[in-house]
């Protein structure tokens, strides 16, 4: 494993992707509240209804491009001509996929009856399509330029912010509120436009052959579609079965399940670049514990996270909505559980078998999975509704994560099972512990903001000591590397 630590490249880039991601935590948070007390859970709903709709032209319009253009990109970002030749056929391919995305998405406003009070909102949230293309982010992920990327997520988060608690005051400012989360993807768009140029230029040649493409890409758009239905489909299907209230409370779950998700999906996304180089290299030792220390960090991080959750599920809905929201709180304890399966299942889908080229795997996985979870929800949403909704976003996590780790042949070979195991024990005693200290303060306090400071302080304080006492692997080399530093100045 030392030979993982002392990769500062790797490291810093970890970093810096979580403190990215962080934003997208600390965003919410500042946000979030403040939205869903304006708005209320109509507005929140109409929104989140929409939201859902147009992300199914957004995945069109990428058609599998972000990651198989990482994938394969990694692989010849040294060679510039090579590069910008793919860049451009990569492009080309985006912008026919974005016009007809948007021809689908006009058919729909036009057309579609029961869509007519949505179709102002639809129109709006559909800029996204175009931002997202022109901004090509994968050729930043390609060449691991993550300082840029913080950097610019700091910049959008502000802005918006600023924007958002200017304007948006009244329940009737849904649009506005619609445009404010556009126009955070269009700073984006717009700074990255530019900013790409000192990777590539900015050039389409239709007449480049791209059928080369199309094979890989069919498969991780499939799987995004699928693995789409599956996060989407029960919001669509809660908005059309329940209204707009029902998925206003349930996206307030959803939300804070989707930010710590993405929180610790950034501790593995990170290493994707360096993993594809790896495989193709056929690098085996060099894959396997660079493997290994992710899947390590995650265990030590992902039990306690997904417990924690549980335990504060009550503090953080009242925080992030009010009373108004309370339903929500089984809705959250669920998901919670799901993070556990969403966060190992990422490790196979996304750091081994894309890297692998295993993508058919991952698509076999995902369309099972949205199979199954569209047909019980039809018999547990008009019942059960947000509860049945969160039960069957949980099942298609566990689904997904056992069928792509099964299908894994020879996994010695490409992570040491005996050290994760000693870091997921690791992790299942920093859940008992939090458990024990969460019980312990609600005996005294009520679900509040107090308690949830108490609770989470002193679970991260009770764990980390924890981890020292036993002289936990993984955080002992970090508290070594951070020693070193600090005596280096």
């Amino acid at each position: 494993m030392e030979g993982i630590m002392s990769n500062k490249r790797i490291t810093i880039n970890a970093i810096l992707n979580v403190i990215r991601t962080g934003l997208s935590i600390i965003f919410p948070l500042i946000t979030y509240p403040y939205i869903a007390r304006v708005l209320g859970k109509d507005g929140i709903g109409m929104v989140s209804y929409a939201s859902s709709i147009v992300s199914y032209f957004v995945l069109a319009a990428s058609f599998g491009i972000p990651n198989y253009a990482t994938r394969e990109g990694a692989k010849i970002r040294n060679n510039r001509f090579s590069f910008q030749e793919f860049f451009e056929e990569i492009f080309g391919i985006n912008l026919t996929c974005m016009l007809a995305a948007y021809l689908g998405l006009m058919g729909i406003i036009l057309f579609s009856k029961g869509l007519q009070e949505y179709k102002g909102l639809l129109a709006i949230l559909g800029i996204d399509i175009l931002f997202k293309t022109l901004s090509v982010d994968w050729v930043n992920n390609v060449y691991e330029d993550f300082a840029y990327i913080t950097v610019r997520s700091i910049i959008t988060h502000v802005a918006s912010l600023v924007v958002l608690l200017l304007l948006v005051r009244t329940p009737q400012d849904v649009y506005l509120y619609a445009i404010i989360l556009v126009m955070t993807n269009a700073i984006n768009c717009i700074m990255n436009f530019f900013y790409c140029r000192k990777y590539i230029r900015l050039r389409i040649h239709f007449q480049r052959k791209w059928k080369r493409h199309f094979s890989s890409l069919f498969y991780f758009f499939a799987n995004d579609v699928t693995v789409s239905i599956y996060v989407n489909i029960d919001t669509t299907m809660l908005g059309y079965y329940k209204g707009d209230s029902a998925v206003g409370a349930y996206i307030i779950a959803v939300k804070i399940y989707s930010v710590v998700k993405r929180m610790l999906a950034a501790i593995y996304t990170v290493t994707l670049p360096q993993l594809a180089e790896f495989a193709e290299r056929k690098s085996q030792e060099e894959y396997k514990k660079l493997y290994t220390y992710i899947c390590a960090i995650l265990s030590i991080v992902l039990i306690p996270s997904a417990v924690g959750l549980v335990a504060l599920s009550e503090e953080l809905i009242l925080f992030m909505g009010g009373a108004e929201y309370k339903e929500a709180v089984l809705s959250l304890k669920i998901l919670a559980f799901a993070l556990i399966f969403a966060i190992y299942g990422g490790l196979v889908t996304v750091c081994f078998n894309i890297t692998h080229k295993l993508e058919k795997i991952n698509l076999y996985a995902t369309f099972f999975s949205a199979t199954l979870n569209f047909v019980i929800n039809i018999f547990l949403i008009p019942k059960w509704g947000q509860y049945g909704a969160a039960f069957t976003t949980l099942l298609s996590e566990v689904f997904v994560f056992f069928f792509c780790f099964v299908k894994v042949k020879t996994k010695s070979d490409f992570w040491d099972m005996r050290y994760i195991r000693r870091e997921i024990f690791n992790g299942l005693i920093g859940a008992i512990l939090i458990l024990c200290i969460a019980f312990s303060v609600h005996k005294i306090l009520p679900a509040c903001l107090s308690s949830f400071f108490i609770i989470l302080f002193t679970s991260i304080f009770v764990y980390f000591g924890y981890l020292i006492i036993v002289r936990d692997d993984v955080v002992m080399k970090i508290w070594k590397r951070l020693e070193t530093k600090c005596k280096n100045g």
